[in-house]
């Protein structure tokens, strides 16, 4: 065991309920990422395809679809028996969304071929980024090809993808990938793929200086994640309303140290730029803003209720002003 090796295993709490990250990953069939592809309803043979199951080999960047009638999970593990069947290996782990699909038939065949099911945390784009990544390009190259029909067609709507999808499939596994610098039906044929290591501008893994044990934080929010949807608006707070403990943190050479949240929290890990540090002494906001957000939320309850219809506009309106003033 080298020194890194030797510092990693007094501080590297585990591999199996943490996340290290992609750049990780070097060995076929160690991880894989799957998702549920929503598609134009596209009709053959009497059998119309809605969905697409894609599956990602996050160290050779490989890509498999299977296009698919419904999204019940009896249907989406008969899916991934077609795709494991060719080329792929079944993986050691396989990350999904926290989606029902990916439950029933899906955990027991799982169980069945010794593949442990790792459920990411929704909208966790950090997890997802492989996934999300080929499902873009893949989708990209789908439409492209529909528009370009419409384009040709008179009053006419394109929802041809089926018939693509293997020849789509296949450019895109010819193509050099970045993060391995090999086409990925060159990658996925090998036992392990050299992955070239992300450059970063500050020290990192073994030479990063690590939060103290018992700091307060808050989290940096996803789009979305405070007040819903999937885009942030320009109201919505940047981090998290809560302060947490940091429950531990997990280091891997050559790659940031990545912090997990106590009970309560996000299960998933941030980095040190995504916390932000909570000093012993700071303030919350004066008791005076929860009296005048509570009048105001009584005011707005006192107008949605039918029976109070019939009061006077003014005295609503001298409500307001009440509110306004204090």
């Amino acid at each position: 065991m080298n020194n890194d090796e030797s510092r990693l295993s007094k501080i590297y709490y585990s591999t199996r309920g943490y996340w290290k990250g992609y750049e990780a990953i070097n060995k076929l069939a160690d991880a894989a990422k799957a998702d549920l592809l929503f598609l134009t309803h596209d009709t053959v043979k009497r059998k119309t395809y809605k969905y697409a199951l894609l599956v990602v080999d996050v160290a050779s960047r490989y890509v498999h679809a299977e296009a698919l009638t419904s999204k019940d999970s009896s249907g989406i593990a008969k899916a991934f028996e077609r795709i494991y069947s060719r080329k792929l290996k079944w993986p050691n782990t396989v990350i999904v969304d926290p989606g029902t699909e990916f439950m029933g038939d899906v955990t027991k065949l799982m169980k069945k071929k010794g593949v442990r099911i790792q459920r990411s945390e929704a909208k966790n784009h950090k997890a997802q980024s492989v996934i999300e990544r080929a499902n873009r390009t893949l989708s990209e190259r789908l439409y492209s090809h529909q528009y370009a029909q419409e384009m040709l067609l008179e009053n006419e709507r394109s929802r041809e993808w089926v018939k693509r999808l293997p020849e789509v499939l296949e450019a895109m596994n010819n193509k050099p990938r970045r993060i391995t610098g090999k086409e990925t039906d060159k990658a996925v044929r090998l036992k392990e793929v050299d992955v070239k290591p992300v450059e970063y501008k500050r020290p990192v893994g073994l030479d990063e200086v690590r939060l103290p044990p018992g700091v307060k934080v808050r989290y940096l929010l996803a789009p979305g994640e405070d007040e819903g949807g999937d885009n942030s608006r320009a109201t919505d707070p940047v981090w998290s309303l809560d302060i947490y403990d940091l429950s531990r943190s997990v280091v891997s050479v050559g790659q940031p140290v990545l912090y997990y949240l106590s009970e309560g929290g996000p299960r998933r890990g941030f980095s040190r730029e995504e916390l932000q540090v909570v000093p012993p002494d700071t303030e919350l906001p004066p008791n005076s803003v929860l009296k005048q957000s509570d009048f105001l939320l009584l005011l707005q309850l006192l107008q949605q209720r039918t029976q109070l219809l019939f009061i006077c506009p003014m005295v609503l309106s001298n409500l307001s002003i009440v509110a306004r003033s204090s």
